[in-house]
């Protein structure tokens, strides 16, 4: 188990043949309260990111300003996706 806090700008991946689980945990500081849901689309678009990355595997070859500009396009999807489930509830 490996436990490390991502604030930083940082990029992991599974380079063999066994699955990879991940439990994220975040907290919310109280400085970021009021970017809280753009905070939580980030992360949903990145993990959204990583899993198309595995069916697409050209993308790990990808120069890094084009994943971040896929990125930027996604972005708002994912915001829509954040108000949609609080909306209806989908958990």
């Amino acid at each position: 188990m490996l436990i490390f806090v991502d604030a930083n700008y940082h990029e992991a991946y599974n380079n063999s043949d066994e699955d990879r689980y991940i439990f994220l945990f975040d907290v919310i500081r109280d400085e970021f309260i009021e970017k809280e849901k753009y905070v939580c689309s980030t992360v949903i678009t990145s993990l959204f990111l990583q899993k198309f990355a595995e069916r697409m595997k050209f993308l790990y070859k990808s120069p890094s300003w084009l994943i971040r500009i896929v990125g930027l396009i996604l972005h708002p999807f994912a915001r829509i996706s954040i108000f949609l489930l609080n909306l209806f509830k989908v958990y």
